[in-house]
Order: structure tokens, then sequence, then C-alpha cells
């Protein structure tokens, strides 16, 4: 009994402290779940010179760096005077490689150059153009101002002869009237002192229009006050005129005789000053008439030809004006500005180029060109290590033996038959005698 109470004491003491862990581990439970730990992050290795410039190379010649590159590795990692014929091959083709990229990019960029050259002639030549086209056009406009004027002057003289020939037509109007008027005055003054004259010196009006009577002797009387005849005469004449033919003695007689001769001469009077009137008319207002017209048909000439002038001016400054236009325009800062970034494209991607490779060949201990002596071409940055390499061909030299063999009794075209006339057509080292072996 007390051995096993002895043995059970030791249980019994672990239990509080198992159910304190339990209950610890029941505690943390409640608190929460613990959180989880992050995952650890590798950093990526970075890119080695060699696969960076492979990778540069396979920007411009894709499908011969991706067949080179498992290649290359495994020509890097075996010693020069141990290569294969095929493996000089294929070094000698990657040396092309870069001198066909290597040119590619400089002709790219001597192209941009030479784009940027003309580019900037035309932009001399088109500042050139742009000064003798803004010469031309500060004449044109000159011209055009002064054809202008001309047109302002040639107009304001066409009013000014307008209203010339608008004054002497109404000059004439006026003396149309005048000359009318006495013209009137004469017609009037052959009734009176013919038709009522007659009637009035023979009696023919009855007694009983003695009112027609005196209304004629009136028309008669103020004809001759009209011709200033004498106030004795012009006394005599209405009693002269009312006396009946028979009735009329010497003197009355005598008194018609006289107002008919006065009469007469008036009339006379009228109708030259009728006549003079006319021809002043002739004379004056429609000779002046005449030369205003001939003044504004010249006017109007130049104001015709000044417009044609005006117009021809104004037609070459808007050529001129349009030629300085296109010339101001940015079409060609634009192509300068598409020529100036294709260069700078083409000089980066050159330079870029260079770079890459100057850190590989830095990187090349020694270059494949290096002696028997120096150390392995496999320390290219890289590149496989020579040893790994070694035992990579010795655990393969008996497949190759075989494949040599098999390759024997193959066709002279087995390098096409197993890789395709594509690629043997693309690497002349493809049809080496080594390169089924390698």
């Amino acid at each position: 009994l007390k051995a096993r109470r002895a043995t059970s004491a030791p249980a019994l003491a672990a239990k509080p402290a198992v159910r304190a862990a339990m209950g610890k581990r029941a505690n943390v439970g409640a608190k929460g779940k613990a959180k989880a730990k992050a995952a650890k992050v590798v950093a990526a290795e970075p890119e080695s010179p060699f696969d960076a410039f492979l990778t540069a190379l396979a920007a411009h010649r894709p499908a011969d760096v991706e067949t080179m590159r498992p290649t290359l590795r495994l020509v890097f990692a075996v010693k020069k005077e141990e290569r294969e014929p095929f493996q000089n091959m294929v070094l000698e083709s990657f040396e092309k490689l870069q001198a066909d990229v290597a040119g590619s990019l400089v002709e790219a960029t001597q192209a941009a150059e030479a784009e940027m050259a003309e580019h900037k002639a035309l932009e001399e030549a088109a500042a050139v153009k742009l000064e003798a086209a803004q010469v031309e056009e500060s004449a044109k406009q000159q011209q055009k101002e002064a054809a202008d004027k001309d047109l302002a002057t040639a107009e304001e003289e066409k009013q000014g002869a307008t209203g010339a020939l608008d004054a002497a037509k109404a000059a004439l109007a006026e003396a149309e009237k005048a000359v009318e008027a006495l013209e009137a005055g004469v017609q009037s003054a052959k009734v009176v002192s013919g038709e009522d004259w007659v009637v009035l010196k023979e009696g023919t009006i009855e007694q009983k229009d003695w009112r027609l009577r005196d209304k004629t002797i009136k028309k008669v009387t103020a004809l001759l006050e009209k011709a200033s005849i004498p106030a004795s005469l012009m006394a005599a004449v209405p009693g002269a005129l009312k006396e009946r033919p028979d009735s009329r003695g010497r003197f009355t007689k005598v008194v018609i005789d006289h107002g008919e001769e006065a009469l007469s001469k008036y009339l006379a009077t009228l109708v030259a000053e009728a006549a003079a009137a006319r021809t002043a008319i002739e004379a004056k207002e429609a000779a002046a008439i005449t030369a205003a017209q001939g003044a504004l048909n010249e006017v109007s000439a130049r104001v015709e030809a000044a417009q044609n002038k005006s117009i021809v001016a104004q037609n070459e400054w808007v050529d001129a004006n349009s030629v300085v236009f296109e010339l101001k325009s940015d079409t060609l800062a634009k192509k300068g500005e598409e020529v100036a970034s294709k260069l700078e494209a083409a000089k980066g991607a050159l330079e870029s180029f260079q770079a890459v490779k100057a850190a590989y060949e830095a990187t090349t201990a020694p270059p494949p060109e290096a002696s028997a002596s120096a150390p392995a071409p496999a320390d290219v940055a890289g590149a496989p290590a020579p040893a790994e390499a070694m035992e990579a061909d010795e655990a393969g030299a008996a497949a190759d033996v075989a494949a040599t063999e098999e390759a024997s009794s193959w066709p002279s075209n087995s390098v096409e038959f197993i890789y395709g006339a594509g690629l043997a057509g693309r690497f002349p080292w493809a049809g080496h005698a080594g390169f089924c072996s390698a």
C-alpha cells in the first residue's frame, strides 16, 4: 500500500501542473487566436551580367538568342584548348550576333541623327523663307494701305463730283422754270395784244356786254403798264377803247394806234427775253451739267481703277499673309519634336546596350581570347563552372559516342532532318561536322 502510494504520488503531483497547463491553453483560446507568422520573403537573385546581356540581345534577335542560350553556357564551361570546332563556331556566331545588334543600333542612331540634321536644315530653310515672306507681307500690306487710301480719295472726289452735278441740275431746273415763266408771259401777252386788243379796237363786243368789255380793257391796260408807256398815253387808252369805232374821233384813233404800237413793241421785247433766257440755259446751265457729268465720269473711272487696284493689293496681301501663317504653323515644330524623340530613343537604346555589354565584358574573367594558363572562361557571371560542365560531359560521353555512330548512318542532310532547314539556314555552323557530337 505504501509502495502504491509512493508510485501514485508523482502522478498526483503532476495533475495540478497538467491542469494548469490545460487551463492556460483554455485561457489562450479565450483571449483569441494567436497571430499567424508572416511568410518569409526570399529576395529574388539579381540577374547576372551574362543573362542581362543575353536579354538585351534577345530584344533584337529573340530566336537566335533563345537557340544560343543553352549552348553558350556549355561552351563557356570548356577551356579554349579543349573546345570542339562546333563550339568555336558557336562563339564566332555569338560574336557576330553582338556585332550585328550593335551595328543595327548604330545604324538606327546614325539614321536618326541624319534625320535630325535634315530637319534642322528644313527649319533653317523655313526660317529664311519666313523672313522673306514677312518682308513680302509687309510690302504687300503697305501697297494695300496705299491702294485703300487712293480708293478713299477717289470716292470722296466722286461724292464731290456727284454733288456738283446735282447742283448743276438744280440750277438748270431753276433756269428752266424761269424761262417757262417768261414763255408763259409771252403767250399771255400775245393773247392780250392779239385777240383782246382786236375785239376792243374793232368794237365787236356788244353794248349789253359792257362788263366783258371793261374786263378786257383792264387786261390791255395791265399789259401796257408792264410795257412802261407814258402816263398820258396810259390815261387816254381806256377811254378810247370804250368808244364805238363809228364814234371815234381823230385823237381817239391816234391813241389807239399808239397803244397798239406799244403792245407790239412790248410783245417783241418779251419774245426776245424768253429766247435769250432759253439760249442762256443752253450756254450756261446745260454746259455746267455737261461739265459736271464729265467730271463725275472721270472720277468714277478713277474710283473703279482704285477699286480694282485695292482688290488686287488685298488679294496679294492675303496670299502673303497665308504664306507667313503656314510657315509659322507648329507642324514643323511637332515634326522636330518627333525627330528629337526618335533620336533620343535610338541613342538611349545604343547606350543601354553598350552599358549592358560593358558590364558583361567586365565580368568576363578571362574573355574567350585568354591563354590556356589563365582562369577558365566559365568565370563569366551567370555561366556554369567548368567542373560541372566537365562532369556533365563525362556523364554523357558514352551517349555521345553512340549518337555519333548512329549519325554516321544518317543522310548527308541529317542536320536539316533533325533540326529543320530553317535552323540550318539561319546558323551556318549548324552543318559543321562537330555539331551532332556537341
